[in-house]
C-alpha cells in the first residue's frame, strides 16, 4: 500500500504540475491576449513555473518506485525544455505561446503513448490549468464588458475541455470494463465512479460560477485520476 501511494503521488504531482505549467500558456493566447510584460502575463507566468516545479518534484518520486526509462527521461526534460523555452521567448512578441503549447502537447503525447490517454490529459490541463489561470487574473480584469469577455472565453475553452474529457473518458473506461458490475465489484471501479462524481459537481460549482470551489475540487478529481492511473483496471 505505501508503494502504492507513492505512484499515485508522483501522478498527482506530476497531472497538477502539467495543468499549472501548460493552461496558464493556453489560457493566456488563447483567452487573455495579454501584453508582454503586463500584471496579469507575470502572474501567468508565475503560475507556470510553478507547474514546471512540480513536475520536476514528481519524477524523483517516479525513479524511487519505477526506475529510469526513456518516458521518465522524456518527462523530466519537457519541463527543463519550457522553463528554457519560455525565458528565450519572453522577448519574442506576439505568438510566443504556441511553440509552448505544441511542447504542452508532446508531453501530453508521451504521457498518453500517443493514445487517446494523450487527449484526455491535454484536456484536463486545459479545463484544470485554465481555472486557476482564471482565479489568478481575474482581480485584474477590469468591471463590465472586460470581464464578461474574459469570462465568455473561458467558458467555451473549457466546454471543449469538458467535451473532450468526456469523450476519451468514456473510450477509455470501456476498454477496461467488461460489465457495469466491475465498476462496483472493483477497487478501479469505485475509484473511477468516485473521479466522475468530482467531475459532476464541478460542473455544478463552474456552472454557479463557483470558481474557487469548483478549483479545489478539481484537485481532489487530480488525485483520484492519479490514483487510477495506479490500480491495475479489471481488464
Amino acid at each position: 500500500m505505501p508503494f502504492l501511494l507513492l505512484q499515485a503521488l508522483a501522478r498527482w504531482l506530476h497531472f497538477a504540475g502539467y495543468a499549472l505549467a501548460f493552461g496558464p500558456i493556453a489560457f493566456r493566447a488563447l483567452v487573455l491576449g495579454a501584453p508582454d510584460r503586463s500584471a496579469a502575463h507575470e502572474r501567468l507566468q508565475r503560475l507556470s513555473h510553478a507547474g514546471i516545479v512540480l513536475l520536476l518534484a514528481a519524477e524523483p518520486i517516479t525513479l524511487m518506485t519505477s526506475g529510469l526509462g526513456p518516458t521518465t527521461a522524456l518527462r523530466l526534460g519537457a519541463p527543463l525544455l519550457l522553463w528554457s523555452f519560455a525565458g528565450a521567448l519572453a522577448r519574442a512578441g506576439g505568438g510566443q505561446d504556441w511553440p509552448l503549447l505544441l511542447l504542452g502537447l508532446g508531453l501530453a503525447a508521451v504521457d498518453g503513448g500517443g493514445s487517446l490517454l494523450a487527449l484526455h490529459l491535454a484536456a484536463m490541463g486545459l479545463w484544470g490549468g485554465g481555472l486557476a489561470s482564471l482565479l489568478a487574473v481575474w482581480p485584474m480584469v477590469p468591471q463590465g464588458t472586460d470581464r464578461a469577455l474574459v469570462a465568455a472565453r473561458f467558458g467555451r475553452l473549457a466546454a471543449l475541455a469538458v467535451l473532450l474529457l468526456a469523450a476519451s473518458g468514456t473510450f477509455l473506461a470501456a476498454t477496461h470494463v467488461s460489465s457495469p458490475g466491475e465498476l462496483i465489484t472493483t477497487l478501479w471501479g469505485r475509484v473511477l465512479i468516485a473521479k466522475l462524481a468530482g467531475v459532476t459537481v464541478a460542473l455544478l460549482l463552474a456552472w454557479r460560477r463557483l470558481w474557487h470551489y469548483e478549483l479545489w475540487l478539481q484537485t481532489l478529481v487530480l488525485a483520484l485520476a492519479a490514483l487510477l492511473a495506479t490500480i491495475p483496471p479489471p481488464h
